[in-house]
């Protein structure tokens, strides 16, 4: 079994959003579903109002239907809004992560984890190691302090065995 792994490669378009969706851990963050939970009452609540009024001008309906159309479209109104809300909350890593259109190293020996990316170097100790997961893209390797790393399968240059060294020699040192 080889002690150093040394893989590299580009991330496609595909690539980069999964890696998003990993960053983000495939939710929104607190703030910002605090902040669409406060709003999205707040303007149901408003468009209940407007609609209230708008069909008091109008006439001819009873209070029971009133009621009835205005809370409908102040729940619609209200949910309507959350989900663009939440839309507009996933949105933060991905103009980052798409101008990376240059070549990135990996590098894996007994005790770290080393990321190269341009001139950045960045080594991760191989204790801090989360998990190993295999998916049909690729390899996720989660870190208890630190953001998700995603290799490609096509890093590994259909090299079956290397590919079944590597997945040993990281999944040996996750606790």
């Amino acid at each position: 079994m080889t002690d150093t792994f040394r893989l590299s490669g580009k991330l496609s378009r595909k690539d980069q959003s999964i890696l998003t969706d990993l960053s983000k851990g495939g939710a929104i963050g607190t703030t910002a579903l605090y902040y669409a939970g406060v709003t999205a009452p707040i303007i149901g609540a408003g468009m209940a109002t407007f609609m209230r009024s708008f069909l008091v001008n109008i006439g001819m309906i009873s209070s029971y239907y009133l009621t009835l159309i205005a809370s409908i479209f102040a729940a619609m109104t209200g949910i309507a809004w959350y989900l663009i809300f939440v839309r507009w909350s996933k949105r933060g890593l991905e103009r980052i992560i798409e101008d990376e259109d240059y070549d990135k190293t990996i590098i894996v020996d007994q005790t770290h984890l080393t990321f190269i990316r341009r001139t950045v170097e960045t080594r991760i100790s191989l204790t801090d190691l989360k998990c190993v997961t295999e998916k049909d893209y690729g390899v996720v390797i989660q870190f208890m302090s630190a953001s998700p790393v995603l290799i490609p399968k096509n890093w590994f240059s259909n090299d079956q065995s290397l590919y079944q060294d590597f997945m040993r020699h990281l999944n040996a040192r996750v606790p």
